[in-house]
């Protein structure tokens, strides 16, 4: 029982990790985009 919650722990924190790298991400594709314009 204690590795399945140490197993569910480490899922629930990759998966936050992975939700704020994807947001990272984003937001730096949307400034890449905007910059874009910008200069038009």
């Amino acid at each position: 029982m204690k590795n399945a919650g140490e197993v569910a722990e480490l899922a629930r924190k990759s998966g936050t990790e992975s939700v704020e790298i994807l947001r990272d991400r984003i937001k730096e594709a949307m400034e890449e985009i905007r910059t874009g314009y910008d200069k038009k």
